[in-house]
């Protein structure tokens, strides 16, 4: 139901915007001898000059999903942010209200991404440092809730498919992230 939904909002707001960026993922995580696999999808677009909208979905093979969106501004070229608000649930409850913001400052080579969440399940982040060190390739650190801080590697294969990996280190022990994400 959720994936439905998400699709149709996207589809529906594709039509309100000049230029339409939409992207989806598909990752793997393998932490403390668990693995999980899930599908992010995201959707954002300039209304104007300075300001826009953005919308996130996810749902993983444990029976979490999530969806949410928002105004975004953009300020200057090296710096966007926004905030939203929607809905999550886990396999074992009902929807509940969950909000995020997130803020994206990138110059040059280097961008930083933080986004904050909190709803029902509690508060998470995720912290993304990248230098692009050529065209294809990018290096960096994460950080994510739950799961710890560590290097982060991507590569491009063309313009709109990408790879990437993570290996992070937390107290609950080691965990390895791979995706392949996708811009339409």
């Amino acid at each position: 139901m959720l994936r439905i939904l998400f699709f149709v909002i996207m589809a529906l707001a594709t039509g309100f915007a000049h230029a339409t960026d939409f992207w989806t993922e598909v990752q793997t995580t393998k932490a403390s001898g668990i693995s999980f696999n899930q599908i992010n999808a995201g959707l954002s677009a300039n209304l104007s000059g300075l300001v826009g909208y953005y919308a996130f979905g996810q749902s993983t093979n444990n029976g979490y999903q999530q969806i949410y969106a928002g105004p975004k501004v953009n300020p200057t070229n090296w710096l966007e942010f926004g905030v939203a608000v929607g809905a999550e649930k886990t396999a074992s409850s009902d929807w509940m209200k969950r909000t995020a913001v997130y803020a994206w400052v990138g110059k040059a080579k280097i961008s930083l991404l933080g986004v904050y969440e909190n709803g029902g399940t509690g508060p998470w982040h995720k912290l993304v440092l990248n230098y692009k060190v050529t065209p294809e390739l990018t290096l960096g650190i994460q950080s994510q809730s739950y799961l710890g801080t560590g290097p982060r590697v991507e590569y491009s294969l063309g313009k709109n498919v990408s790879l990437w990996g993570t290996a992070l280190k937390g107290e609950n022990g080691p965990t390895n992230m791979v995706a392949i994400k996708i811009k339409f």
